[in-house]
């Protein structure tokens, strides 16, 4: 999707450069929502493109946010997921009447 995001934006400034017609605004939105927000940021740094309208700027940096937040859930989840295993283990490594008796 980074791939996709990057050319879409290099194409986009091209098309700006030469006055031909351009992509949608939403479409470049939608390919950095679908997860391609690290080529759109490198496209827009590298080609200077989409960098000075405050309302594309407000969108595209809600979309980082959104895929932070994912990030962020899904990386906590998986966390809680493995501790939830290493509990397990514990538990059948160390039986409930060997816990009593150090105790």
């Amino acid at each position: 999707m980074n791939v996709a995001a990057f050319v879409m934006f290099a194409i986009d400034m091209r098309r700006a450069r030469d006055g031909q017609w351009r992509i949608q605004e939403s479409h470049l939105h939608c390919v950095t929502l679908a997860g391609g927000f690290a080529g759109a940021q490198l496209a827009r740094s590298m080609f200077r493109h989409k960098t000075q309208k405050i309302s594309f700027h407000m969108v595209f940096w809600l979309s980082a946010f959104v895929w932070a937040v994912i990030g962020g859930t899904a990386y906590a989840d998986l966390e809680m997921s493995r501790n939830r295993n290493d509990i397990k283990k514990t538990a059948v490594a160390c039986p409930a009447s060997q816990l009593s008796r150090s105790a």
